[in-house]
């Protein structure tokens, strides 16, 4: 006599195929509880943790190369200067006179590009670069001296107004160039709406082949891209010295010493851009103090606006 399968039982306590997959009925009814499945969880954080590693990693990269963009930029410059600037004495020294113990061989910077008018240098900035004019107002926005445009970030050279003469001849005569991130080429200018930053870099040297100027910064100021402050020449004195009391009235650094509107008798003015907007433009004006020619013979600066407007004198 055999007994029957429970299988076989009939009525309600008949048990279905599905009560066999039950785990009591395959592991036993004392086994262990198992913990939940994780596999789902743990699928979607690798997913995750790869997404941001490539994001980490992509990053890095671009940063890498905006770094190194920068760095080459700035190092080419300081190669050009390496080779065109022959300093006869420590700059650094109080006694230093950059305006005689600065010599550019400008024959060398010539070879490198033919478009080179003049070598500004500031004491205490990085602002130590060679200067070219051309006939547009654009083509060295990109384009270094070496002729390079770059990669991701574009260094420009520092350049003349176009409408300006190559000789500095005019009643005011500006200087473009960036406002580099790193802090090279204008961005400096930024910093000069502070009034104590402002009165430690009152000084700016201007090379150029016929003469070099010693200016004295007199205004700073914030402005639009469409205003004219980088007029050329002024029909009158009158306009020319209304343009000057209003450049010293919108001054957002408070000069020690001031120069008044008398004393500025031309004017050098150098323009960057604000980064905060891309119409935004600061200009930092200065006006020559001493000047020499070629030979280093001292010039009479005093005499510059009297011989522009002869009712002056």
């Amino acid at each position: 006599m055999y007994t029957k399968h429970p299988a076989s039982h009939t009525g309600s306590s008949q048990q279905s195929y599905e009560d066999y997959a039950r785990p009591e009925y395959v592991r036993g009814k004392h086994a262990a509880p198992q913990p939940p499945q994780k596999k789902k969880k743990n699928r979607l954080w690798n997913v995750l943790f790869v997404i941001s590693l490539i994001f980490f990693l992509s990053s890095c990269t671009v940063l890498s190369v905006f770094v190194y963009s920068y760095w080459q930029g700035q190092a080419s410059y300081d190669h050009i200067a390496e080779e065109a600037l022959v300093i006869t004495e420590d700059l650094q020294a109080p006694s230093a006179d950059p305006l005689h113990a600065i010599n550019v061989d400008w024959d060398t910077l010539r070879s490198i590009n033919p478009d080179i008018v003049a070598w500004i240098y500031i004491p205490d900035t990085v602002v130590n670069y060679p200067v070219v004019q051309t006939s547009d107002n654009a083509t060295y926005l990109t384009r270094d001296f070496g002729g390079g445009v770059g990669g991701i970030t574009h260094f420009g050279t520092i350049f003349v107004n176009s409408f300006n003469s190559p000789h500095f001849t005019d009643d005011n005569d500006s200087l473009f160039g960036h406002h580099m991130n790193n802090g090279s080429m204008f961005a400096f200018i930024d910093g000069l709406r502070n009034t104590e930053e402002f009165n430690k870099h009152r000084i700016i040297y201007l090379m150029t082949p016929t003469q070099n100027y010693e200016l004295e910064t007199f205004s700073v100021i914030n402005c639009h891209d469409d205003e004219p402050i980088a007029q050329t020449n002024f029909r009158s004195e009158l306009d020319y010295k209304l343009f000057v009391e209003e450049m010293l009235s919108r001054n957002e650094a408070n000069p020690n010493p001031a120069l008044g509107p008398d004393e500025i008798g031309k004017i050098f003015t150098l323009i960057t851009c604000d980064n905060i907007s891309s119409s935004g433009r600061e200009a930092l004006f200065a006006t020559p103090i001493r000047a020499t020619d070629a030979d280093g013979k001292e010039l009479d600066v005093k005499n510059w606006k009297a011989e522009r407007f002869p009712s002056a004198a």
